[in-house]
């Protein structure tokens, strides 16, 4: 409590609410004041009129649906509530439930006459031409230019410096030669992610001496195989042995090997190309300028070493690490074990399964909770929320709380973002 809290400037979320407010009251040519004291006395406001802009859009475009399918089938639909009070309604067919063997827009589809800003439940304003159901030619502020396209012609003018070259762009030339056609396209030969795949199909193909044809099912998507279950694997051990380290393997290549090994000298990649210089980054500037606070604040130096050096020295070993006790979590949960063992009067033992991950016991399924009711009752208000279920651990002890206080907390200046 009580510690230095470095003042880095107002929130630039309230700098932009005041900035509107400024501009508000100039455009409208009135002077906004709060008296929070004649607010607290007269109380809030009670019985004001509310404005009926009658029934949503949305809400308009289900009740058409259902009313039309109620025509439709023949049938008034009366939905039910469950025991949690949760209404039962008709949920979306599964993905595999639909056909996509044709996905492409014709020209039947293309000429028919709807309005794609309506919705399938139709305009509900074209009745009364000339009404619209939302605001037009109101007045939108202007806040000046966006600072993602500010830093777009700024890389622009850079480029421009860099290469000694003005980009000019004539649209209307553009628009009257029309589209590039027939443009030689280069071609970089298949790809390597492709490649590889074809390596390892025609291993498995030569190794298992069967040749595979995948087939499409009925949607036309192609059937094949899928990884196996999680539950399919073990973990027992996941330690990189001696021998794993020192396979003959090249981690720049994939497992179907290099492809341009053959042709040495030859990379399928662009090299010793021009690269510009932006300056340092800012995160690599932050962590210089932590290190200076540091170093000053401590009066040392700090003076890292090589790997030839560390080597030499080795790291330390028997060295005193400080015992801060059992954590806190731990305790507690330590105690709820406890509780319950006491009150099932049952020791509870828990078991490893076969890959060593602990069996214990999960949260029960959403569906095993009732919510009929999610009022906080007085009991449920007189509870301490610095404190978990289990209690303050510390209370026993006094008023000592369990973790530091009043420690110092520097200041590494305004944040580079600011």
């Amino acid at each position: 409590m009580n510690y230095f809290v470095p003042n880095f400037g107002r929130d630039r979320d309230i700098n932009v609410s005041f900035n509107s407010l400024d501009w508000a009251e100039k455009n409208v040519g009135h002077k906004w004041t709060v008296d929070f004291k004649k607010m607290k006395e007269k109380g809030p406001p009670k019985d004001y009129p509310v404005p009926n802009f009658g029934v949503d859009e949305d809400v308009k475009m289900t009740q058409a649906h259902i009313a039309e399918q109620e025509k439709k089938l023949k049938h008034k639909w009366k939905p039910v509530q469950d025991e949690n009070g949760v209404w039962q309604v008709p949920e979306a067919n599964k993905n595999s439930s639909y056909t996509y063997k044709s996905l492409v827009q014709t020209d039947a589809q293309v000429n028919a006459e709807s309005d794609p800003i309506c919705s399938t439940a139709g305009c509900n304003y074209a009745k009364d031409k000339g009404k619209t159901p939302y605001p037009m030619d109101y007045f939108v502020p202007n806040f000046g230019r966006d600072r993602d396209i500010n830093t777009s012609f700024n890389n622009l003018d850079w480029a421009e410096k860099n290469v000694g070259h003005k980009w000019v762009v004539d649209f209307k030339k553009m628009k009257e030669k029309g589209p590039p056609k027939d443009y030689p396209v280069p071609n970089f030969g298949v790809d390597e992610d492709i490649k590889m795949t074809q390596a390892h199909i025609a291993e498995q193909e030569k190794k298992l001496k069967h040749k595979w044809k995948p087939v499409q099912d009925e949607n036309g998507v192609w059937q094949v195989p899928e990884a196996n279950k999680n539950s399919s694997y073990t973990y027992r051990s996941l330690v990189q042995t001696d021998a794993d380290i020192k396979l003959e393997s090249d981690p720049i290549c994939s497992t179907a090997g290099c492809n341009y090994a053959k042709d040495k000298g030859k990379t399928p990649y662009p090299m010793n190309y021009f690269v510009p210089n932006f300056g340092r980054d800012h995160d690599i500037n932050s962590t210089w300028a932590s290190l200076d606070w540091a170093e000053q604040d401590l009066d040392h130096k700090f003076n890292p070493k090589s790997k030839k050096e560390v080597k030499k020295d080795a790291h330390p070993v028997d060295y005193k690490v400080a015992d801060f006790g059992l954590d806190e979590d731990v305790v507690i949960t330590q105690k709820n074990i406890a509780d319950q063992e006491k009150l099932k009067k049952h020791k509870w033992k828990p078991k490893q399964d076969e890959n060593g991950i602990w069996i214990v016991p999960e949260a029960a399924d959403n569906d095993s909770y009732s919510y009929s009711s999610l009022v906080q009752t007085d009991q449920q208000v007189e509870s301490d929320p610095m404190c978990s279920s289990a209690g303050c651990t510390y209370a026993s002890v006094g008023a000592k709380p369990p973790y530091p206080m009043n420690y110092k907390v520097p200041n590494f200046g305004k944040d580079h973002v600011i």
